[in-house]
């Protein structure tokens, strides 16, 4: 019903936001992200007035941050996290991250007492699977092919014109595909 997935990301030092050395702004697309960074404090996350917030780190602590498919199933009671990870300080850095999710093939349904009218039944935009919800996002938003199998998307780079594989696809916030991430899953 559920699973868990390890990734960990190392990039160098970039100089500023725009030469984006590290993961672009983006929500995650699972149930919710436990992440553990290191001394560097590269992670920051988008405020409701949309300043960036450096998260600071704190030596033994984990960020969880809220994913898509939780907010779907609590009726945007919680919110996704948007965050990102610009590495700025001239050392190398180094994530770890968890991420939870539902079974690809669950129904994502509302979690009744999140519901605002307290209906069991979702609108039908939501009324699909996670597989579905992924694969409508790669073709439709990201213009990609979806691989099932892998559950992964195979999009253009918009500034390379290469092709790269997406896993989970989710959209930056520009609306681009975050494809910028250097990582090994496990």
């Amino acid at each position: 019903m559920s699973s868990g997935q390890r990734r960990e990301c190392a990039f160098s030092t970039s100089h500023s936001v725009d030469e984006q050395n590290g993961i672009g702004a983006d929500t995650d697309v699972e149930c919710f992200t436990i992440v553990t960074q290191d001394s560097s404090g590269s992670l920051e996350v988008l405020s409701k007035s949309g300043h960036w917030i450096k998260v600071d780190p704190i030596p033994g602590a984990i960020v969880v941050n809220i994913a898509d498919c939780f907010m779907r199933r609590t009726d945007d009671f919680f919110v996704s996290t948007i965050n990102r990870a610009i590495n700025k300080s001239g050392m190398h850095l180094k994530t770890a991250t968890i991420l939870f999710a539902l079974s690809s093939t669950v129904l994502a349904e509302y979690i009744t007492v999140f519901h605002a009218s307290c209906s069991p039944a979702p609108p039908a935009a939501y009324n699909d699977s996670l597989r579905n919800w992924r694969q409508r996002i790669c073709e439709t938003e990201l213009k990609g092919s979806y691989y099932d199998e892998d559950d992964q998307c195979q999009v253009v780079d918009p500034v390379t014109a290469d092709t790269k594989k997406v896993y989970h696809p989710t959209l930056g916030a520009a609306g681009q595909p975050n494809i910028k991430t250097r990582c090994t899953w496990s």
